[in-house]
């Protein structure tokens, strides 16, 4: 569990209080706890694992969107030019959405903000 916790919180020090009891602890004592609990090989690796997973299914919800999008702007497209009065603007429209989402054009946005990890793992894990 502090392993996970960790993942969630981004804080040893946090997830060792969500983790153990440490009602009787003070600050000091739950940092060196957690901090030894970091440098232990199988923590270290359960953590390397959890982040892998994490990020691999991340990317796997990420792909499986992009590919929806993508088969629904070609559909878009196919209908527009298809229709009794062809609707160019459609389809182009529907072709510029396709070269936006494969990265070949760019809005100028500027984009400021933090990501907040701790809740994308959190919904991830409970798919």
């Amino acid at each position: 569990m502090f392993c996970i916790n960790y993942l969630v919180t981004g804080s040893a020090s946090e997830s060792y209080r969500q983790t153990y009891d440490v009602s009787n602890s003070n600050e000091r004592t739950i940092g060196n706890s957690a901090s030894k609990l970091m440098r232990k090989p199988p923590i270290k690796a359960k953590i390397e694992s959890l982040t892998a997973e994490s990020t691999a299914k991340i990317m796997r919800k990420f792909d499986q969107n992009l590919e929806g999008l993508l088969k629904e702007l070609c559909e878009s497209r196919e209908a527009a030019l298809g229709s009794k009065v062809p609707q160019t603007s459609a389809a182009v429209a529907a072709t510029m959405g396709k070269a936006k989402l494969l990265g070949l054009l760019t809005d100028k946005v500027s984009v400021s903000g933090t990501l907040n990890l701790a809740s994308l793992i959190r919904e991830i894990e409970q798919e």
